[in-house]
């Protein structure tokens, strides 16, 4: 029988805690069991585990049922993410994080108002105390990290704002309809505003959601980015319109 170990107790570590997470070099089962032997007892049912690209979280429960009947709530699945660049250590924390939903969902403990609630709490706060190094927090943002060599760039419309290091994102095929709306727009603002259109591949915007066309009324998703990154779409896009 394998013997389980503290992961990060006494420098005892299933993988370095350094090494950067793909689907090659981990056994999402074994990592699942592992901690289901440590911080719950074996208490937690097996659950379908599957690696995703999620760009937002680093993973997340996929869970079907009646609102507010808990009892009716049914896992479907854990996705795990390898869009970002995760240290083995921050994946095991990520994990842990979503077993604690795991407990919640499957011991019928509803979260009414958020998934973070007093339940939530508590078992986080036990699992951060038990002096294996885990640590547990309320939100996993993987957002700000690099992304993995294994995903690849693709060609998207950029529309660049210079004056606010501002940047919205469409599909490539989309843009001739948005650079004509833009054009649209009342002479008064285009005396106000410099907008740019680019094409890019830059690996950088697969973070953000990338729209597909625009129709009249819908709210334009604007994002606010660094200035080393805006200067590098500039000067690396492909210009295909200006508003000057």
């Amino acid at each position: 029988m394998e013997r389980y170990q503290p992961i990060f107790k006494e420098g005892i570590y299933n993988h370095d805690k350094d090494m950067i997470v793909d689907q090659h070099n981990i056994n999402l089962q074994h990592e699942y069991d592992n901690l289901n032997h440590i911080l719950f007892n074996n208490e937690l049912k097996k659950i379908l585990l599957k690696w995703s690209s999620l760009k937002n979280v680093g993973a997340k429960v996929v869970s079907i049922g009646i609102k507010n009947k808990p009892e009716t709530w049914e896992i479907q699945r854990m996705e795990v993410s390898t869009f970002m660049e995760v240290t083995y250590e921050n994946f095991i924390n990520i994990l842990a994080h979503e077993m604690v939903h795991v407990y919640l969902i499957q011991n019928h403990k509803a979260e009414f108002g958020g998934g973070h609630g007093l339940f939530f709490q508590q078992e986080k706060d036990k699992i951060n105390k038990m002096g294996h190094g885990i640590h547990v927090t309320n939100t996993e943002d993987i957002t700000t990290g690099r992304i993995s060599s294994n995903i690849k760039g693709k060609t998207v419309g950029v529309v660049l704002f210079p004056e606010k290091h501002n940047i919205q994102i469409y599909d490539e095929k989309s843009m001739p309809d948005i650079i004509k709306t833009y054009n649209d727009f009342p002479e008064s603002w285009k005396e106000r505003n410099k907008v740019i259109f680019i094409l890019s591949d830059n690996k950088e915007l697969m973070k953000y959601p990338i729209k597909r066309g625009y129709k009249y009324g819908q709210k334009f998703f604007t994002y606010p980015i660094e200035k080393s990154l805006f200067d590098e779409l500039h000067k690396t896009g492909k210009v295909i319109g200006e508003i000057k």
